[in-house]
């Protein structure tokens, strides 16, 4: 469990008086672009998010909207939606998509591999992490923000 942050929160001090909670949520079509918009949409909520959890939040959305784009056998006219919420906590990510689902395994990417490290990553870099698949496919997860 993650603990409250002191101070400001999610604030910069000369703007929020207050803690900020932010929520974003993307309807991203299925394409080679969909990782990069998802990347760009998360960046304008940097003056919400202290830097380490943003570089992280960073790389394990785009690992699961690419895992959606690349192993959910989408078409282009299919979704991937990525829900964003952050309570001066916790930053919690979910990337869903209609794909048929897949047996959750991590394992060790190969020594040279350009890929297999998704879940890999998701279960080094968050504090907390899961699966559902119930009608969609989703992969969440939470990194603490303090």
């Amino acid at each position: 469990m993650c603990a409250p942050l002191l101070g400001n929160n999610l604030t910069q001090s000369s703007v929020f008086e207050v803690p900020v909670e932010v929520a974003l949520q993307l309807h991203l079509p299925a394409q080679r672009d969909a990782p990069a918009s998802a990347r760009r949409a998360l960046a304008g909520l940097t003056s919400y998010l202290p830097s380490e959890p943003f570089a992280s939040a960073e790389l394990l959305i785009s690992e699961l909207v690419t895992n959606s784009v690349r192993h959910a056998g989408l078409s282009s006219a299919d979704w991937v939606e990525v829900h964003i919420r952050a309570d001066g906590r916790t930053l919690h990510v979910e990337v869903a998509d209609p794909g048929a689902g897949f047996d959750v395994q991590i394992r060790q990417p190969a020594t040279g591999a350009t890929g297999g490290y998704g879940l890999f990553l998701v279960s080094a870099l968050a504090s907390r992490w899961g699966v559902r698949q119930e009608g969609t496919t989703a992969v969440w997860f939470e990194l603490c923000m303090g």
